[in-house]
């Protein structure tokens, strides 16, 4: 599958660099400490800052590749987390419920260890709950936990430590969080089969396909289809997803054309964005009205909501259908992320997906999200500081996430 190879694993050679020390950075909002940087309810960052000292410890990005290595991170309205690179997990923020794993219910500021164990892989959280995978393909989660108004931590109480979600052992990883009406998942296994767990309302009944509509919500993982996925986004009732040929699909609501499809047409099962077959990645903002994407040639396209310029096409237009977004070009082919008003994306400096500049492509400043030093809305893409050897980024912005997290090279 050539075509999907440089999104997913660098290529190989003299400029990929093998293993390496990286840093862990934040900015936007500081609400209930979820910058990780000491301070809780400080207000917010507008410049990246540094978390600890090369916080990530050792990563081979060239080996794991850019998607897997975003899967690292995520950040949610009231918590952060990320899986170091000697696999363990440290998390930080608010932590009424016990969402932070950590055994307590107390706020943290700075991040903290949950537990010993250095098998984690993947992480991600929506409202108050958490899940993870493990390199041995097992699937935990810990948080929020309801019969019937469940979120992602697999539980039916509220649990303040990791609790293993079933018997399966391949999973890869966990994707995405649908929010604000819904509070539901999407996780993919080593097979590509693509599953969804949580709960579903407004018009969840398009973007579920039925599979978690007819109850409401699901507390244990089911399955979509039986495609075979190897990245995908949710967000507000929609859902994006690039399958094992580099196909792009899409479903769910679609009052701002976020599909790409052309219309205004809300989706009950996936459809195909136009005919191409070099997609690599995919990210919905916390809002389900605007899609990004990025293919195999280094190009990021986009559609759907753009009256706030987020789209850094230098224009207020909404779009149906998928268009290119500009600024510097070469993009990296995954690891972009949006946020709460805005979006950003990495530059493929090397042109194998080890690193490059860090740009916000368009957007509102709110709470300093933007990371360019100012709250004024733009857009056009603008770089953020002169280094070239950022990595990842927060891949999806949840419910008001307006804090982004990001991988630098030491």
């Amino acid at each position: 599958m050539p075509n999907l190879r440089r999104g997913m694993m660098a290529a190989a050679g003299a400029d990929a660099g093998g293993p390496a020390t990286y840093q862990l950075w934040s900015w936007g909002s500081d609400g209930q400490g979820r910058l990780g940087l000491g301070g809780i309810g400080s207000g917010s960052i507008s410049s990246p800052q540094q978390i600890g000292t090369d916080f990530m410890g050792t990563l081979d990005v060239a080996d794991e590749g850019i998607i897997t290595t975003g899967n690292r991170l995520f950040t949610d309205f009231d918590a952060s987390a990320a899986v170091k690179g000697d696999g363990t997990l440290w998390t930080w923020g608010y932590n009424n419920l016990g969402q932070l794993g950590i055994g307590d219910t107390t706020v943290r500021s700075s991040p903290v260890q949950v537990g010993s164990l250095t098998d984690w892989r993947s992480i991600c959280m929506v409202q108050q709950a958490m899940c993870a995978t493990k390199t041995d393909g097992t699937l935990w989660g810990w948080g929020y936990g309801s019969t019937t108004t469940p979120r992602c931590s697999g539980q039916t109480s509220n649990v303040s430590s990791p609790v293993q979600i079933g018997s399966d052992t391949d999973w890869g990883g966990v994707l995405a969080t649908n929010v604000s009406l819904d509070t539901s998942i999407l996780g993919i296994k080593t097979t590509g089969q693509l599953y969804m767990w949580g709960s579903v309302g407004g018009d969840g009944a398009y973007w579920s396909q039925g599979v978690i509509s007819a109850a409401g919500y699901s507390v244990l993982p089911v399955a979509v289809d039986d495609k075979n996925y190897v990245m995908a986004s949710c967000s507000r009732d929609c859902v994006w997803a690039v399958d094992n040929t580099g196909k792009l699909w899409s479903w769910g609501k679609n009052n701002y054309g976020q599909l790409g499809l052309g219309d205004k047409v809300f989706r009950s099962s996936p459809s195909q964005v136009g005919s191409a077959t070099d997609w690599t990645w995919v990210s919905g903002d916390y809002t389900g009205e605007i899609f990004l994407g990025a293919k195999d040639n280094g190009e990021i396209w986009t559609s759907g909501r753009n009256d706030t310029g987020l789209m850094g096409l230098e224009s207020i237009t909404s779009y149906c259908s998928p268009v290119q977004v500009g600024g510097p070009g070469d993009w990296q082919s995954g690891g972009h992320g949006l946020a709460q008003g805005t979006a950003h994306a990495i530059t493929d400096a090397k042109g194998n997906n080890t690193g490059g500049a860090l740009w916000c492509l368009g957007g509102s400043g709110t709470s300093g999200v933007r990371g360019d030093g100012t709250t004024t809305t733009v857009s056009s893409p603008v770089q953020i500081g002169s280094d070239t050897t950022w990595v990842a980024l927060t891949k999806q912005g949840t419910y008001s996430s307006d804090t982004k997290l990001a991988i630098k090279k030491a």
